[in-house]
C-alpha cells in the first residue's frame, strides 16, 4: 500500500473523493513465521511443500522464452503410454484425492503450529466449518475434516486420523502409478510429486537426512547423533582418516 493510500485509509477519507464517513481504525496484519524454531521444525510444519511446488510451477509456466530455449536444446524423446486410458484416469483420480488430503494436512498443521506459537487459540474444527460458508477452500472434504477434529480436537496431522488413513491407503497404488507414469513420460507433476514425497517422509521412521547430517559432519564438523544411540550426545568422526583405513579390493578404484 502506498503512503498516501495508507494515510487516507487511516483518516477515513479516500484519495478520489469517495465517502468519508468511515470511522478511523487501526488494522494490524497477522502472519505466521515460516521458521518456528529448531525444536519445532518438521515435515508437517512451516511452509507447505505443495504450495512451494505450485509456486514454482507458476513461475516456470510464466518463463515461456527460457522454457522454449531449453526445450530446443534438450529435445526430449516422446514416450508413449502403454497402459489403458481407463486405468490412467483412475490412477489420476486417486492421486488427486490423496494429494488434496496431503495439502490440507500441511496447511492445517502449519495453522496449528502458528496458533500454538502465538497463543491464538484457533480451533481447527471451527475453522473448517467457517470455510464451508463460501471460502475459496470450500469443498466436500471440509466435512470430513470437521469430523476428524471432532474425534480428536488436538489431532497433530490429518493423515493420522483413522478415516483419512483408510482413504489414503486406498489411493496409494494409483497415486504412485500416476506420479511414476508422469516421471517416465517426462510430464512435470510438481504438486502430485511433492505430495507423495511428503507422505513418504511423514510415514518413514528413518529419513535420508541421517546421511545428510553425516556429510555435514564430514566437511564442516557439524557433529551428528548415532541412530544406534539416540539418547547419546552429539559426536564427530574424522571421516577422512576413516576413509584411509578402508581396504579397497583389487581391481576396484573406490
Amino acid at each position: 500500500m502506498s503512503k498516501n493510500a495508507e494515510n487516507s485509509a487511516a483518516s477515513g477519507s479516500f484519495p478520489h473523493g469517495g465517502a468519508q464517513s468511515l470511522p478511523t481504525r487501526s488494522i494490524r496484519i497477522l502472519g505466521v513465521p515460516l521458521d518456528l524454531g529448531a525444536s519445532r521444525r518438521g515435515v508437517d510444519m512451516g511452509p507447505s511443500a505443495m504450495r512451494v511446488a505450485g509456486l514454482e510451477a507458476r513461475l516456470l509456466s510464466g518463463d515461456e522464452r527460457r522454457r522454449a530455449e531449453a526445450a530446443a536444446l534438450y529435445r526430449k524423446r516422446v514416450h508413449e503410454y502403454k497402459g489403458t486410458r481407463r486405468a490412467l484416469l483412475a490412477a489420476l483420480g486417486q492421486a488427486l484425492r490423496a494429494a488434496r488430503i496431503c495439502a490440507v494436512s500441511q496447511g492445517m498443521a502449519a495453522i496449528r503450529a502458528g496458533s500454538d506459537e502465538h497463543g491464538w487459540g484457533i480451533e481447527l474444527r471451527e475453522m473448517a466449518r467457517i470455510w464451508t460458508a463460501g471460502c475459496i477452500l470450500r469443498s466436500r472434504l471440509l466435512e470430513d475434516i470437521m469430523r476428524a477434529y471432532e474425534r480428536a480436537p488436538r489431532l497433530d496431522n490429518l493423515l493420522l486420523d483413522s478415516e483419512f488413513r483408510e482413504v489414503v491407503r486406498g489411493c496409494e497404488p494409483g497415486w504412485r502409478h500416476a506420479v511414476a507414469t508422469g516421471i517416465e513420460l517426462g510430464v512435470p507433476l510438481p504438486a502430485l510429486g511433492a505430495s507423495l514425497a511428503y507422505f513418504d517422509a511423514l510415514t518413514s521412521a528413518h529419513l535420508p537426512q541421517n546421511l545428510t547430517q553425516a556429510q555435514r559432519d564430514y566437511f564442516g564438523a557439524h557433529t551428528y547423533r548415532r541412530t544406534d544411540d539416540p539418547e547419546g550426545g552429539a559426536v564427530h568422526t574424522d571421516w577422512q582418516r576413516l576413509a584411509r583405513r578402508v581396504v579397497v579390493p583389487p581391481g576396484r578404484t573406490g
